[in-house]
């Protein structure tokens, strides 16, 4: 209910809570509804009892631990066996979920130069996405999508223009005609009556359209 990971802390949270309580808010012209809704979740997640006896509930995660998607994963962790947007259990050397046919290819850190280089092609390995290229946005495995308009694409993320909120720590996944990936939120502004939102990718497929 509100776009979060079984994980999120509670500060993540707290501004997924609030950016939806009042996107959804009946005053705003919103459901009733889905604002109860919104607020029960809130309720039971707020709440360090509540929200273990309800995380008891849940089932088991599978595969091996997730690791933040700032850092390659570590040496030692052999090779990913779980999808980090459904969380199901793939096959070794997979290139896709089976399930959700989310890119499994983890992204690893990018270098930060230490000056910033005169040469724009040194700045940016990749190249921008046309402003009037566009995209589609899942926040689940089960969601049916939603029209983005692509902003801009490095080599480690990308910005976009959507006509919600997105959280900051949600992760979501992105397909457009030059890429396909999973990605985390690690910014989101509003510009005029449209969002601004900017994500980091997790796991990520760049060899044609989907």
């Amino acid at each position: 209910m509100l776009h979060v990971q079984p994980d999120a802390p509670l500060e993540v949270i707290r501004a997924a809570y609030r950016a939806l309580i009042v996107l959804h808010h009946p005053d705003a012209g919103g459901s009733h509804e889905r604002a109860v809704l919104i607020n029960s979740a809130w309720s039971v997640l707020s709440d360090p009892d509540a929200r273990a006896r309800y995380d008891a509930t849940l089932p088991p995660r599978r595969g091996v631990p997730v690791w933040p998607s700032s850092m390659a994963a570590p040496p030692d962790a052999g090779p990913l066996n779980r999808c980090l947007f459904c969380h199901d259990t793939v096959p070794t050397d997979t290139v896709r979920c089976p399930r959700c046919q989310a890119p499994l290819a983890r992204v690893a850190p990018v270098p930060r130069p230490a000056h910033t280089p005169a040469n724009p092609d040194e700045r940016r390995r990749l190249r921008r996405i046309d402003r009037a290229d566009w995209g589609r946005l899942y926040l689940s495995p089960a969601d049916e999508g939603i029209d983005i308009r692509l902003r801009d694409l490095s080599l480690d993320g990308v910005s976009l223009y959507i006509g919600q909120p997105l959280t900051v720590g949600q992760r979501l996944r992105v397909t457009a005609a030059r890429f396909d990936a999973v990605l985390d939120i690690v910014g989101c502004w509003a510009r005029a009556n449209i969002w601004v939102a900017s994500g980091r990718f997790v796991t990520v497929d760049l060899s044609g359209a989907h």
